[in-house]
């Protein structure tokens, strides 16, 4: 499979994913606006994949796992930032994630994963700073997660 057609294949579960993900503030579509910069996230659990796709960006799809997608846009076009991610529950346990990048040229996007339990309530701080910033932004939202 081209890499073209695996993006677009793995951009079209995004999308699906987005409408049906279930938050605690109940928005599907989530972006923040730093001036010149816009960031998209989501989160999902890994299960929403198609199993090809998940095997091509090497992720595990498992009930337990989910999946935070993070896109940094300056005036239209994807670039590349420096990012901290952190994931904490309701007693406070923090988890720090290891995003890594998919740079397919035109689309750069990160990902990390995390494990959930069921109708678990997760508080997830993104601290970004887009390369050629000087500026470090902070994005937190909270969703609950349910093992598929």
């Amino acid at each position: 499979m081209s890499c073209r057609l695996l993006r677009n294949l793995f951009m079209s579960a995004l999308l699906l994913v987005s409408g049906t993900a279930q938050s605690a503030d109940s928005t599907f579509s989530r972006e923040q606006h730093f001036g010149e910069y816009v960031v998209h996230f989501n989160a999902f659990n890994s299960t929403f994949l198609i199993p090809d796709i998940a095997r091509s960006y090497g992720i595990e799809r498992a009930p337990d796992q989910a999946l935070l997608n993070i896109t940094i846009l300056k005036q239209g076009k994807a670039v590349k930032a420096d990012l901290q991610v952190e994931a904490a529950n309701l007693l406070g346990q923090k988890n720090k994630l290891k995003p890594w990048l998919i740079d397919e040229g035109s689309a750069k996007y990160y990902l990390a994963l995390f494990k959930i339990t069921n109708d678990e309530v997760l508080h997830i701080t993104i601290m970004v700073k887009p390369e050629g910033s000087a500026a470090r932004h902070t994005i937190r939202f909270s969703q609950k997660f349910y093992e598929d």
